[in-house]
């Protein structure tokens, strides 16, 4: 039986596959005005582009990971799904976990793959204002979770800095316990999403591990971590409606929560949403979170 060990995973509806290529295409929409005798133009920004996905996929009995369920049941139940025209949550290698609609989808058969088919298939991005704030949520924690799950299995692979390995379980481990709980406290996990993302970035630039193209899949798993992290702080961010203040002077934390509120009542809440190494000495412009109308 064939390894394929290179192969990345990809998921549609809760039926997971591998793909050989993955294309990410996306754009922005604009609406250019232009004008006699002037160079140029006045380009007006209309929002981001659906995103399109294009896989490559293997669909053999040769993979061990899948034994013999990838083909032909998984390719089986997939096509059903695209028939139903199902839109459904998409597990993206290195983008996270995206809300999708297959358009297109070609199977391949040729001598190459005794067993098997080498298929393509299209999808573009469904607009989020179809769902509900909690579905969005779930589907971004389901991802992450996923991706947190996936980079655990590296422990032990990290030694030039162990302990950057126990302190990304630990952030990971403490925003799924708050996903986890029954009424969401989103300052608190906003907080920590911001603090794991910082983190995963710090271990991305300085692994001494990562340097090694042997060590692709941990560098892979990794980064599907940080983007998984990423997405769900977005999605967290959307709900909460949180503010930007940036002190024009330095101030210390209290003062600060007295030029927003008027009081010192929400010092420990700018704490929760607020990585900050120094509450009586904040520099000129940090950007500090705040909830507009109070706590959630």
């Amino acid at each position: 039986m064939a390894v394929y060990p290179n192969l990345r995973e990809a998921e549609f509806v809760g039926l997971k596959f591998p793909v050989t290529n993955v294309v990410i295409k996306g754009g922005v929409r604009h609406a250019d005005h232009e004008y006699a005798f002037q160079a140029g133009a006045d380009v007006e920004s209309l929002g981001r582009k659906p995103l399109e996905i294009e896989f490559q996929s293997l669909f053999c009995d040769s993979l061990l990971k899948y034994g013999t369920q990838l083909y032909p049941l998984t390719l089986g139940q997939l096509q059903r799904a695209f028939e139903k025209e199902e839109r459904g949550s998409l597990l993206v290698p290195g983008l996270g976990t995206i809300r999708a609609l297959c358009t297109d989808w070609t199977r391949n058969m040729s001598g190459k793959y005794m067993n098997g088919e080498m298929v393509s298939m299209q999808f573009i991005e469904v607009s989020a204002n179809e769902f509900s704030t909690e579905n969005l949520v779930q589907i971004q924690s389901t991802s992450f979770s996923d991706m947190a799950l996936a980079f655990k299995q590296f422990q032990g692979r990290i030694t030039s800095n162990p302990s950057i390995f126990d302190q990304i379980q630990d952030l990971a481990d403490q925003v799924q316990a708050i996903m986890d709980a029954p009424g969401i406290a989103f300052a608190i996990l906003e907080a920590k999403i911001e603090q794991l993302k910082k983190i995963l970035e710090r271990a991305d630039s300085s692994l001494q591990e990562l340097q090694d193209p042997e060590n692709y899949d941990l560098s892979g798993s990794l980064r599907d971590l940080w983007y998984a992290t990423k997405n769900l702080g977005e999605t967290i961010f959307g709900i909460t409606k949180i503010t930007l203040f940036k002190p024009p002077v330095r101030m210390t934390l209290q003062q600060i929560s007295y030029s927003i509120f008027g009081d010192s009542s929400k010092v420990s809440e700018l704490l929760d949403l607020n990585p900050i190494e120094d509450v009586m000495d904040i520099a000129p412009g940090t950007p500090i979170k705040y909830f507009a109308t109070g706590s959630t």
